[in-house]
């Protein structure tokens, strides 16, 4: 599988000889378009990448993963093509955790690991989730909890009946994958996490944020933004300036 045809990896600028790679996982639901934008807010010699996930997007017709190892396994062949240069890993949500974990599996696979992570909108992957599950729930209640807990389905959508139902299955599919994940602890991350918040997010708190320290043996820094739950794009300029001064600072450390 080569880095043109792959699947997996939407690249915002194909560069023949990047500094650098940020790997972006998307929210539950999510697709590479949550990031289009980002490419600008980096310099020229830096290429940002989304995570295509099956079942969405440009994978459409394919059926979504419901469990954390049979993606993991996908995503470290998928994703070894673009680890030829250093790189950053972004997570927002749902994302930060499949981020965390497929970073865990690289040193265990003999892939390098990455500069940094960036753990966006989510708790310490350790932590219980306080809230019962909701992919089994009917269409109807289902889309109901989603905007009690989340405020996660866009009123434009909510508005179209025929788009909520193209939305539906690979959401249901993704909060299934993240109800059904089980932390099993290991051994400690051997580089930094940067972690991010919305200062609106009231599903969130400085507990479940500092509960990332645990996961690495190397410095965690904490940043908030304003917004909600998804922050990541009513503050999306802002994330992504962060996210390019942090990885100038990695880099020119490395």
């Amino acid at each position: 599988m080569s880095a043109a045809t792959n699947p997996w990896l939407t690249r915002m600028k194909a560069l023949p000889a990047p500094r650098a790679r940020v790997l972006c996982f998307p929210f539950a639901g999510g697709t590479s378009a949550v990031y289009r934008a980002w490419q600008d807010r980096f310099p020229a010699d830096v290429e940002v990448c989304a995570v295509n996930l099956p079942g969405r997007g440009s994978r459409f017709t394919e059926p979504p993963i419901r469990r954390m190892d049979a993606l993991l396994d996908g995503l470290c062949s998928g994703l070894t093509p673009f680890l030829d240069r250093p790189f950053a890993v972004f997570g927002h949500s749902l994302g930060a955790v499949i981020a965390f974990e497929w970073c865990r599996l690289l040193p265990d696979r003999g892939l390098p690991s990455p500069l940094r992570l960036f753990a966006s909108g989510a708790r310490g992957p350790q932590l219980p989730d306080p809230y019962s599950p909701i992919h089994h729930l009917p269409p109807d209640e289902f889309v109901h909890q989603m905007q009690v807990r989340y405020a996660g389905i866009p009123a434009e959508i909510l508005a179209e009946p025929d788009l909520l139902a193209l939305l539906l299955p690979p959401l249901q599919a993704d909060l299934e994958l993240f109800e059904t994940y089980a932390f099993r602890p290991g051994p400690a991350l051997d580089f930094p996490i940067a972690v991010f918040g919305g200062r609106q997010d009231h599903r969130l708190d400085d507990r479940q944020y500092q509960a990332w320290r645990q996961m690495t043996s190397r410095p965690v820094d904490f940043a908030m933004f304003d917004g909600g739950h998804f922050f990541v794009q009513e503050s999306a300029a802002e994330v992504a300036a962060a996210v390019a001064r942090t990885l100038a600072r990695d880099l020119d450390g490395a």
